[in-house]
């Protein structure tokens, strides 16, 4: 990941699709994408801890299950520019550079995604998918300071 393609949002041409062709763009390959990115992410070649923020459909929709109650979150279309971005505030946060992610907000969204991650893995079951198979995979790999809850 040294090497990471980066874009410029004002070219409109970012070299980086994700999901990737490989993966698809249903709910369970967009999970599937994120577990694989982020095993990679998650044991760094250099073993520095980083934290990463991933604008994506599938955290768009955990976003919107740590704030409000819909009856099938995998089902949202777009819930970005649908829900989220819909209005200048959501639940509060000023959703800064409208229709478009902007880092601070994104990075504020979630918070509460955080706070309340059994909430979202009750309401979202690729989310619950991808919290069981990250934490398996860290548990693989030696990591026993693991909530196995």
């Amino acid at each position: 990941m040294k090497n990471a393609p980066r874009c410029s949002p004002n070219k409109g041409n970012c070299p980086v699709s994700i999901p990737c062709e490989r993966h698809g763009s249903d709910p369970n390959s967009g999970a599937e994408f994120l577990q694989d990115f982020l095993q990679q992410l998650l044991l760094p070649e250099d073993g520095l801890a980083v934290s990463y923020v991933i604008p994506y459909d599938a955290t768009d929709t955990w976003i919107v299950a740590a704030y409000d109650e819909y009856d099938d979150y995998e089902m949202l279309h777009s819930p970005w520019e649908s829900i989220i971005a819909k209005a200048p505030l959501y639940h509060g946060i000023k959703i800064r550079n409208r229709p478009n992610k902007a880092r601070k907000t994104y990075a504020d969204l979630t918070l509460s995604v955080c706070e309340n991650w059994n909430k979202v893995i009750g309401k979202c079951p690729q989310a619950k998918k991808f919290d069981e198979s990250i934490r398996q995979f860290l548990l693989s790999q030696g990591k026993n300071n693991i909530d196995t809850k």
